[in-house]
């Protein structure tokens, strides 16, 4: 089992423990149900500040906590509202409604150097192959033509193989423009952290773009070169969209 995965099943038996099984996890759907049976017997409401999910306080002590808007599809139901401000405080959540690539990997990226070359060492190692930041077409050619022969061997054994790539190709954007890696907060019960490439006070998010040529790979073999020029757009952004250095 993944290490890190390991890790995240163990915070969830000791948080479950330790919260006495005083709540149910339950689908949005079974949460609405709830709140509308005792829509008259709300006695607080509110949004917890470091993660947005929802806080619904009934005056029999009950409470609901639902995941912010698009932070997954299920939340929890409490007997006693005081073990909901138990988790809440301790920032320690017994659900999971997605465990990303992100979510695994929240501490690391926020050393964002160490998090890069050890991705790109990862890389190097499934391909067999030195993946190096070299914008010379011919290396660029060599690397492409050997993920396009490698990928689906790979990816069976290794899930994340398309964020190793996408990290690869995010780098080599950031230092052909002479950019810098900024951490985008995706809100969630606990707070993941996903790199954006910036410069000045413009952005550019490639993930998308990179998965979906990845997911063509069996039909359409990728370019480094030409990803690299495509999904290296910039875009003006508002202040306040980054966590602090």
């Amino acid at each position: 089992m993944n290490k890190n995965k390991l890790i995240y099943l163990l915070i969830i038996i000791v948080s479950t423990n330790m919260y006495s099984q005083n709540f149910k996890i339950l689908s949005l759907n079974d949460l609405n149900v709830i709140e509308l049976k005792k829509k008259n017997d709300i006695s607080k409401s509110y949004i917890v500040e470091y993660n947005k999910a929802f806080v619904i306080i009934f005056k029999d002590g009950t409470s609901i906590l639902r995941p912010p808007v698009l932070g997954g599809n299920k939340g929890l139901y409490f007997d006693d509202y005081n073990d909901m401000i138990k988790i809440i405080d301790t920032k320690v959540y017994p659900i999971s409604n997605n465990i990303t690539f992100w979510e695994r990997n929240k501490e690391q990226v926020q050393i964002i150097d160490s998090f890069i070359s050890t991705n790109i060492e990862k890389l190097s190692t499934l391909l067999k192959f030195e993946v190096i930041f070299d914008d010379d077409s011919a290396y660029l050619k060599s690397l492409s033509d050997t993920i396009n022969t490698n990928y689906k061997k790979i990816k069976r054994k290794d899930k994340d193989l398309d964020y190793y790539i996408a990290i690869y190709i995010g780098e080599t954007i950031r230092r052909k423009n002479n950019a810098v890696w900024k951490l985008l907060p995706k809100n969630g019960f606990e707070i993941s952290y996903i790199p954006e490439i910036v410069k000045d006070s413009t952005f550019c998010s490639h993930w998308g773009f990179v998965f979906g040529q990845l997911e063509m790979i069996s039909y359409i073999p990728i370019e480094l070169e030409t990803i690299v020029q495509d999904s290296g757009k910039f875009f003006e952004f508002t202040r306040n969209r980054y966590i602090a250095d």
